[in-house]
């Protein structure tokens, strides 16, 4: 389990959450996929701790 930090330029927002594969994670927040990141677009991985 990793927790994660992205940050939104667009929105001057940090975002933080918990995943299994990090990977896989961003590519759904930058494809719009998770409604509360959607707005961000696009994101960018900042910090990762396992």
């Amino acid at each position: 389990m990793f927790v994660y930090i992205l940050f939104s330029e667009t929105r001057s927002r940090y975002y933080v959450g918990q995943t299994t594969d990090i990977d896989k994670r961003l590519k759904r927040h930058n494809g719009g996929i998770v409604p509360s990141t959607k707005g961000g677009i696009p994101w960018e991985l900042v910090l990762q701790i396992p």
